[in-house]
């Protein structure tokens, strides 16, 4: 019956040993496969379609399923691989960086966290083209309490890799940003920006931040805040920055996690029922 089911969906015959080989990988990180394994897969399916027939299809049939559900397998570890291998890697030193706001930066009780994707970085010579994002903190005052979405910035600071505390059982902040390219973190002084250019990036990015940030206003006017506000932004406009690991941990632990997978769409669609 199973079977049968996976010749009428040929797609998921392909997408289900993808999804296998990334979530091995992602396990298990330090799991090689030699390139020489590849290449005797791609061998072998060249070998059985140029001597198969029609008396021995019933068993290539079944080999060539085999092989090509175990070459879509090492793909998708190798997916992830190459996505570990792009890491990026900064010196830890004071650099320069220009660098572009990507999300909506949120108020904490010091500081205003945001995400930024470093464009280029300068090497006392010249400016050079560098491609990652950075989790970044900034010093609290007038002059960053204007930032927004699409600001873009050159800045001045110290990068540090992003570090798990390592208490055992407990929200795993640093593969959780690592799921999202981030790698880095840093705090800025507010003398250490200059904000180059506004409204930098694509209109309808800049137009939906522009909306959600009404909204959430909206909420904060109501007396809706702590907890409450992080929580309730997260399910109807997918706004997750007041998620602090504290709250995301006691969800994972109460198995309600998919909770805060909800997203604003699945809201307004059950709201439009």
């Amino acid at each position: 019956m199973f079977e049968k089911f996976l010749h009428q969906t040929p797609y998921l015959r392909f997408a289900l040993p993808l999804i296998f080989g990334i979530v091995f990988q992602i396990i298990f990180p330090d799991f090689n496969i030699p390139l020489i394994i590849p290449a005797i897969l791609i061998s072998l399916v060249i070998y059985i379609l140029h001597f198969s027939n029609q008396t021995q299809y019933f068993y290539t049939n079944r080999i060539w399923g085999f092989l090509v559900s175990v070459f879509i397998f090492i793909l998708g570890i190798y997916l992830v691989k190459s996505r570990q291998e792009s890491k990026p890697y900064f010196k830890q030193t004071e650099q320069t960086f220009i660098t572009t706001v990507i999300k909506e930066p949120s108020e904490k009780e010091n500081t205003f966290q945001t995400t930024l994707k470093v464009n280029f970085i300068n090497d006392s010579t010249e400016w050079i083209p560098k491609q990652a994002q950075l989790l970044a903190y900034f010093e609290k005052d007038s002059s960053t309490e204007n930032l927004q979405f699409g600001d873009q910035l050159v800045i001045k600071a110290y990068l540090n890799p992003v570090k798990h505390s390592g208490n055992p059982y407990t929200f795993n902040y640093k593969k959780y940003l690592a799921f999202r390219d981030i790698y880095y973190q840093t705090y800025i002084k507010s003398e250490n920006f200059k904000v180059l250019m506004h409204n930098n990036g694509p209109w309808l990015y800049r137009f939906s931040h522009k909306i959600r940030k009404h909204l959430l206003n909206i909420y904060k006017q109501n007396n809706i805040d702590g907890n409450e506000f992080a929580v309730l932004s997260a399910l109807t406009l997918g706004y997750k920055a007041e998620l602090n690991p504290e709250i995301r941990d006691h969800f994972s632990t109460s198995g309600a996690m998919h909770i805060l997978a909800v997203s604003g769409l699945h809201v307004g669609i059950i709201y439009i029922i």
